[in-house]
Parts: C-alpha cells; structure tokens; sequence
C-alpha cells in the first residue's frame, strides 16, 4: 500500500509542477479586504482566515505532504485547478445561483449542475499576474471572523451593497501548496 501511495503522490506532483502555479492576493484599495489573501475551506474560496488542508499519515510519513498553510491554484487558460497534490487534482467552479467560487472535494469531480467551469482567465505581467473570472471577483463578508466568501460577478446575480469588488494579483509558487483541500 505504501509503495502505491509513493507512487500516486509522485505522479500527482509532477503534473502539478507542470502547471503554473501561483497564490493570490484580493485588491481593493481602501477597504478591509486590501491585500488579503485567497485561502481555502469547506470547499469554497474566501478571503483572510486560514486555509484548511489535509494530509494522510501514510504521505506524512514518505514525506509527501507540503509544509504550508497558503492555497494556491493551477491553471487559469479557462478551467482553474486548486494547488494540490492529491491524485485527480480538485477542481475550481463557479456556483451559478450566486457566483460562490467553490471547489471538488478530493477524489470526487462530482461539481453542482449548472455551475460554471470555465472563464477564468490568468494573465502573467513583469511582476505579478492576475486572475480573472465572470466580470470580476467579488468578496462578501462572511463571518465574525472577519473573513470574506468570494464571489464570480455574474450578470444574473444581485449582490449585496455590502459586498466588494475586488482585483485578484498572482504571485508564482514553485510546488503546489497542499496535499489536499477540505
């Protein structure tokens, strides 16, 4: 069982690392979401907080799991990827009754009918690059814990006065930031 799981992890991180790789950060000069970074959890996109991850013990123990606490995201030439090294990757895509960006769950492609996978859009510049997707991300706030859901602006959602737009910045990571996403 060990030898298969070496085996899965290191195919899993190879065609990860062949994929640009990068972590962002939400833009909206002025406000409390300004510099904030994307994370993940419960299987949905926000920003601020901590992002939540998961390792099995049986990749700990081969030295498989990634020694971080960001997320990041592979991809963006229309579908968008978490950074993750989990056999089958998770998948990024938009819930089209309120543009929540969400992701699959390890193992699962199972994705919400009717939701959007395509659209996001990752351009790279001199410094950073941005991502795109809809027509902008927007950032709602969330919880007491100060954190913000993000959204994809969709033409047939209203969202929220206290809901902001926001530019989404991308700095290049060499390895894939989590064994999996929860």
């Amino acid at each position: 069982m060990k030898t298969a799981t070496i085996v899965a992890a290191a195919a899993s991180i190879l065609a990860t690392t062949q994929a640009q790789l990068y972590s962002l950060t939400a833009v909206r000069s002025g406000t409390p979401i300004h510099y904030l970074p994307v994370n993940a959890g419960n299987y949905s996109l926000f920003l601020g907080g901590k992002s939540a991850h998961y390792c099995p013990e049986s990749v700990q123990e081969v030295g498989g799991c990634p020694n971080t606490e960001r997320t990041n995201f592979a991809g963006g030439e229309g579908g968008l990827s978490m950074g993750a090294v989990v056999p089958g990757g998770q998948n990024v895509y938009i819930e089209p009754t309120c543009g929540l960006i969400k992701y699959t769950q390890a193992h699962s492609g199972f994705i919400l009918p009717g939701s959007i996978t395509d659209g996001f859009n990752f351009t790279q510049g001199r410094s950073f690059g941005t991502l795109t997707a809809g027509d902008g991300f927007i950032a709602c706030p969330d919880n007491a814990d100060g954190t913000w859901s993000v959204h994809a602006a969709l033409p047939n959602v209203t969202m929220p006065d206290s809901c902001l737009g926001f530019e989404a910045i991308a700095t290049k990571d060499t390895k894939a930031a989590a064994w999996q996403y929860t």
